[in-house]
């Protein structure tokens, strides 16, 4: 896929350019109502028995950082980036994508208290041993009428849970994604790295320890 075809109607683009460069090749900056792509590079370990199961959560700002006005207002979809080139499937098997979301809070409310975001559980499922899958994940940025938004919007990896699964943790370029705001225009800047540890297996469960007996007297 050219980038420079990049559509913000429809989303798109390839996990090696990242939305900062599609947007620049297009010469237009995101507006509201547009879709802002995101994606994930999923690799799995060729050592580990298949079907394997990645599951990763991503978090979706409800509102601006600033004055409120502008969000994240849902996830419009996620899939199967099979066109990148960085897609290599090792088995005729064609993994299965799954896309659950939750609002937390209430949009554009941050002034008032509220922390909003959309939760999206982005479910990989049917991968094998030795597969890299790319998934694209297409956010609609809404906009409050009569506003003046400031700050930035934020899209976060929180998890990545899996075993034998390999996520980039730098969602896009980076761990948040920051969109300078200007008037119903949303200009992507330069993503800003975070070493913040993600988690990429469950905790495993503990067990409760045994009781020892009394000595006898």
């Amino acid at each position: 896929a050219d980038t420079n075809l990049y559509n913000p109607t429809i989303g798109g683009g390839l996990w090696e350019d990242r939305v900062t460069s599609l947007v620049k090749n297009d010469q237009r900056n995101l507006q509201c109502g547009d879709l802002a792509s995101f994606f994930l590079r999923i690799e799995t370990s060729p050592d580990v028995v298949g079907p394997i199961t990645s599951t990763n959560t991503v978090n979706f700002d409800g509102d601006s950082t600033g004055q409120s006005g502008i969000a994240y207002e849902y996830i419009d979809s996620a899939t199967l980036s099979r066109s990148d080139p960085e897609t290599v499937l090792t088995t005729p098997t064609v993994p299965k994508v799954s896309l659950e979301q939750v609002l937390h809070g209430t949009l554009y409310e941050t002034a008032r208290g509220s922390t909003a975001y959309t939760e999206a559980t982005i479910k990989v499922t049917d991968l094998q041993p030795g597969d890299v899958v790319v998934v694209r994940i297409n956010a609609r940025i809404g906009c409050l009428e009569g506003a003046e938004p400031t700050g930035v919007l934020q899209a976060k990896l929180e998890s990545a849970l899996g075993s034998g699964v390999e996520v980039d943790k730098k969602l896009i370029h980076g761990g948040t994604v920051p969109l300078k705001l200007m008037g119903d225009q949303v200009i992507v800047e330069e993503p800003t790295a975070t070493d913040a540890p993600i988690p990429t297996e469950a905790p495993a469960p503990t067990e409760a320890p045994t009781p020892t007996e009394a000595p006898t007297p």
